[in-house]
């Protein structure tokens, strides 16, 4: 799965590798003027992911989740925090609520490979 901060580059990297992501996001900057559309479908892919699955995300990605730690499930839509796009700020928080986000290899360019694990009770 690749999620980072900005679409752009996510989608070129899709694109490169001919890979698709368990999250189908459109243009997150479109899809947030419609959230009772797109919300509960990426709830929904969002119930659908379990730990052990791979991500690449950025080093903003990392301390985006940090940041939102203790905020309500829905505050990044409420409350921009880095002034991206409300629903990737949003799909981030929801990813650390539910798990552990493990960073495995810091590449260049600020980019990290990730695992998502079981978050300790």
């Amino acid at each position: 799965m690749l999620f980072v901060t900005t679409p752009d580059l996510a989608i070129e990297a899709l694109m490169r590798t001919g890979r698709t992501s368990p999250l189908f996001l459109g243009d997150p900057s479109e899809d947030i003027w419609i959230p009772s559309i797109s919300e509960p479908r990426i709830r929904r892919q969002l119930a659908r992911l379990h730990p052990g699955r791979r991500l690449i995300l950025d080093e903003v990605s990392l301390r985006l989740m940090t940041r939102l730690r203790r905020r309500s499930p829905d505050y990044p839509l409420e409350h921009q925090v880095i002034g991206q796009n409300a629903e990737v700020e949003w799909i981030l928080h929801q990813l650390d609520l539910r798990f552990g986000v493990e960073p495995l290899y810091r590449a260049g360019q600020g980019l990290v490979v990730a695992q998502l694990a079981r978050r300790a009770k």
